[in-house]
């Protein structure tokens, strides 16, 4: 039992990080309460609302890629020679540059067709947003099962107090006619010795019990983020035998293969020609013509095509890539489509076996609980020895604690079904 709270405290360090807790009292809780609870607590509920922002960001940035693109530039230089004709005519002269040259520019440039580039961006953009949120749902999933383990946990803990409880009582009533035997004379002291090591013994495991029950509810509180004094269980209802594929685990192979077409999308325009407008603008000495050494504006505007042939040379084994994604993507979901499967079978086969030993269980208590009532008597009467009367008591609690905990362990399965095949 320990062993399953230690488990889950080492997943709530994750799930709740270094946020501190505000622990609200809830005096009841179900377990859908509890789910809805811890998903709603987790900072992992934060993050759709920041995906969402980040999307809407990175769209946005692509977008502004269709505005005017602007570039400043300035230059200053000097160089050990200059382009000029060392000829002379008379009345003629023919000056050369100056080694000084200056010149600041705007370069401004219009896109007119990308080829479909920044819808291809767009499209990848939310792909990648789809996808994290997915990873997100997936995640708060994963705190939903461990709520059902936590939960369970408790309550079997709870059931073996209870039942401990009541052997307690029995025990202690069983001392008291021991006593009264050994007044009697038809018991040895030993055997009232016996009995009272077992009520020690007990009593220490009440204990034990109590400081896990304690530790399974400090785990619900970090789950929740609420402080619960008390569990509402309720019985559950067998989910479909067929998967959801809304769930978020069956998603998440879509949205991979949805993923890979936009990236095959955005390889495609790479073959594409891209048009643009351009314009530059200055003032530099010189300026256009260079035979002129001196300061003047200038302005050049034209229309710009380029096109990257060499994107050929691989268009051919991206589309291979693409459809080797998407492939990889669906063989994925088919593996945990079975695997899916096979746990389903494997829980729904557990609760049949528990359901169909119900009426047994029942029955087990009834006689185990007559067979108590005899030796009581026989004890009282000195028929019978402690260790005898102790075997029929621990027999007992046996019983009453396999029946609850089948009782118990039927709806966690169910629980675990619904959550299996994301119905839940």
């Amino acid at each position: 039992m320990n062993k399953i709270f230690q488990k889950a405290f080492c997943a709530l360090v994750f799930m709740v990080g270094m946020q501190s807790l505000d622990l609200r009292s809830q005096s009841t809780m179900s377990l859908q309460q509890v789910i809805r609870e811890a998903s709603q607590h987790t900072s992992l509920s934060t993050l759709e609302g920041m995906l969402q922002k980040e999307n809407e960001a990175g769209i946005s940035n692509i977008n502004k890629k269709w505005l005017p693109q602007l570039q400043l530039q300035a230059q200053a230089s000097y160089q050990s020679e200059t382009s000029g004709i060392d000829l002379s005519f008379p009345g003629i002269n023919i000056p050369r540059l100056s080694k000084d040259q200056y010149k600041i520019q705007a370069d401004i440039s219009q896109l007119v067709y990308d080829g479909g580039t920044t819808s291809a961006l767009r499209q990848l953009q939310r792909q990648k947003t789809d996808l994290e949120k997915n990873v997100v749902s997936n995640e708060i999933d994963a705190i939903a099962e461990t709520a059902i383990q936590v939960y369970y946990a408790v309550a079997e803990a709870e059931q073996r107090l209870k039942q401990t409880a009541l052997t307690i009582q029995d025990l202690e009533a069983g001392i008291q006619r021991a006593k009264v035997a050994i007044e009697a004379g038809v018991m040895l002291a030993s055997d009232g010795d016996h009995l009272r090591a077992e009520l020690l013994k007990l009593t220490s495991f009440k204990e034990e019990i109590e400081a896990t029950t304690r530790a399974g509810y400090e785990a619900l509180a970090l789950l929740t983020g609420k402080k619960i004094e008390k569990l509402q269980l309720e019985d559950a209802l067998l989910p479909d035998t067929m998967l959801n594929s809304g769930a978020p685990f069956m998603v998440q192979f879509d949205l991979q293969k949805s993923m890979a077409q936009a990236n095959g999308q955005l390889e495609n325009t790479a073959i594409r020609p891209k048009l643009s407008l351009f314009a530059q603008t200055g003032y530099g000495k010189p300026g256009l013509n260079f035979l002129k050494n001196e300061f003047e504006p200038y302005y050049i505007a034209g229309l710009k095509l380029s096109w990257q042939l060499s994107a050929f040379y691989t268009y051919h084994n991206q589309r291979q890539l693409t459809d080797l994604a998407m492939a990889k993507s669906e063989a994925r979901k088919t593996e945990l489509s079975n695997r899916k499967m096979i746990k389903n079978r494997q829980l729904f086969n557990d609760w049949d076996r528990l359901n169909k030993s119900s009426a047994r269980d029942e029955e087990m208590v009834a006689l185990r609980e007559k067979i108590l009532s005899t030796a009581e008597v026989q004890l009282a009467n000195g028929n019978i020895t402690a260790s005898e009367y102790l075997v029929k008591l621990n027999d007992v609690a046996e019983a009453r604690i396999n029946q609850e905990l089948n009782e118990i362990k039927k709806n966690k399965n169910i629980w675990l079904m619904q959550i299996n095949m994301g119905w839940l």
